[in-house]
């Protein structure tokens, strides 16, 4: 909510602009975070980047099946994953 407040703070007056916000899928991104999220009326989808795959991946996600539950989550409660698709070697 502080980054969405930031991000409007910089928006001419007048402007009509309504950033869709976003979370970072993690190896530690939990269920309840994403049913949270959901319910903030602010998130609007959940981007995965593999980890040190580009530019602040550095928490990224190391496994898929690290975050099968809470993909199930977001399933369950209408949130699109957003792929990042970069591969690491």
């Amino acid at each position: 909510l502080e980054y969405k407040n930031e991000i409007m703070a910089a928006v001419p007056a007048g402007a009509k602009f309504e950033p869709l916000m976003t979370l970072y899928l993690t190896d530690n991104t939990t269920p309840e975070e994403i049913r949270k999220a959901k319910e903030s009326g602010i998130v609007f989808g959940v981007k995965l980047y593999p980890r040190g795959a580009t530019t602040n991946s550095a928490e990224g996600v190391t496994e898929i099946s690290k975050v099968s539950t809470t993909l199930d989550a977001m399933a369950e409660v209408g949130l699109p994953l957003l792929i990042h698709g970069e591969v690491t070697s």
